[in-house]
């Protein structure tokens, strides 16, 4: 029974709010929106999970290969191996490579590979697999020899911000990067790195860091004979035995005969030779008064050179001493007087230099002894230079030229070798 003090008007009015709020209820309730249901299907791939096996490298790894994290999101997923000679083999996809490396002095290879996740705006799921070989030799000719045949560009310009070489490509479906400096040679294979722009390149980072710690060394003395605009054409390979040359990706150096090379320049494995490809129109005279050479800038972004004509091939042989660049320099001199055949008489020499022996292999007789007189004016600067004339290594009895080189001509002589056609 109601109150008496409560009118009967209240309690209806009191009433109807109470029912109303209670057919409200179900409506006023929130109710989840129906996109918020996700099945297993759409849920995001799990993140790969990238392992460390720095704990198992090799005690004598070299140290310019980072460790995990050191280099922003790379992992080293596969521990650092090292070997050389024919151990070599074990970790390089091609026996070919194993023979190369071989005919340079005191190669040591390592081995390994970095993982780090794809980023998520592309597929999260993936990793970017890069497998690097990091070639260690005794002295930077012969580091820079490997870069030279492994190459596969015409063009090489030295970073001024390092002093390394550099090459980026691709092949068969994979990103090479490849890289000089000082001791050591570089190369590193991805199939699965997406290409970025260089600076934010996460292999261009990683090469980065490889060689960061590496001290530079002077390139090959032939490279700095080049001008900037021939640098930018032309190709420089660097061997101590003629028969790496045969992994040249130049016909007419594949084709030069090894065991000619070897007995009339005397490459008995201390001489280094330098062969250079240079297209006849980027040739550019020599100033008489150039600065000595000693560091190699990047070629000027330039308009490329007219070209005629097979290119040059001009070569250099560096000599551990003087005598034997005049050895060298007299056995020539019997095969011009013989003059066997067209490609004899097709080739010019021009008088050593110090420890340096030079000249060209081209029908092209007034760019051949143009070429060779801008040498005649560069290669007293690498003299200066040299390991055999400095005088911590100096011997004690220098050796001199012949007191008279038999017919030696004023200017250069006309020779070439037999056996396969290279011209």
């Amino acid at each position: 029974m109601p109150p008496r003090n409560l009118p009967m008007s209240r309690l209806l009015v009191l009433a109807l709010g109470v029912l109303g709020v209670i057919l409200a209820g179900p409506a006023c309730r929130e109710e989840p929106p129906e996109d918020v249901v996700t099945s297993p299907q759409e849920a995001e791939p799990p993140r790969p999970i990238l392992v460390p096996a720095d704990a198992q490298d090799a005690s004598d790894a070299p140290h310019a290969l980072p460790a995990s994290g050191e280099v922003p999101a790379w992992v080293k997923t596969e521990p650092i191996r090292v070997a050389v000679g024919g151990e070599m083999g074990r970790f390089l996809p091609d026996m070919a490579m194993v023979e190369v490396a071989r005919t340079f002095e005191g190669i040591r290879l390592a081995r390994t590979t970095y993982e780090r996740q794809v980023s998520p705006q592309q597929d999260p799921s993936l990793t970017c697999r890069a497998d690097v070989w990091y070639f260690e030799a005794g002295d930077p000719l012969d580091a820079f020899g490997l870069f030279s045949l492994m190459s596969r560009r015409r063009g090489l310009t030295i970073r001024w911000q390092d002093g390394s070489a550099r090459e980026i490509r691709s092949e068969q479906g994979r990103r090479v990067l490849l890289a000089w400096q000082g001791n050591a040679c570089v190369r590193i294979v991805s199939e699965d790195c997406p290409s970025e722009d260089e600076e934010a390149d996460p292999l261009v980072h990683l090469l980065d860091r490889i060689i960061f710690y590496l001290p530079a060394a002077e390139p090959p003395v032939l490279l700095r004979a080049l001008p900037a605009e021939g640098r930018r054409e032309s190709k420089v390979w660097v061997v101590r035995d003629p028969n790496a040359l045969r992994w040249a990706d130049d016909v007419r150096v594949r084709d030069l005969p090894p065991a000619e090379l070897t007995a009339r320049l005397g490459l008995t494995g201390e001489p280094v030779l330098m062969i250079a490809s240079v297209p006849i129109g980027a040739r550019q005279e020599a100033a008489p008064d150039a600065e000595p050479v000693t560091r190699l800038e990047a070629a000027p972004d330039a308009e490329p050179a007219t070209r005629s004509g097979e290119p040059l091939l001009i070569w250099v042989v560096d000599y551990p001493h003087e005598q034997q660049a005049w050895e060298a320099y007299e056995r020539y001199e019997v095969v011009v007087a013989e003059g066997r055949s067209a490609r004899d008489r097709a080739t010019h020499v021009l008088e050593p230099v110090g420890p340096f022996l030079a000249g060209t292999w081209s029908a092209d007789q007034e760019n051949s002894l143009a070429a060779l007189g801008e040498l005649r004016e560069l290669l007293p600067f690498a003299v200066q230079t040299h390991p055999a004339l400095m005088p911590a290594t100096a011997p004690a009895e220098p050796a001199t030229a012949p007191a008279e080189p038999a017919t030696a001509p004023a200017d250069c002589a006309a020779i070439s070798f037999d056996g396969n056609a290279f011209l």
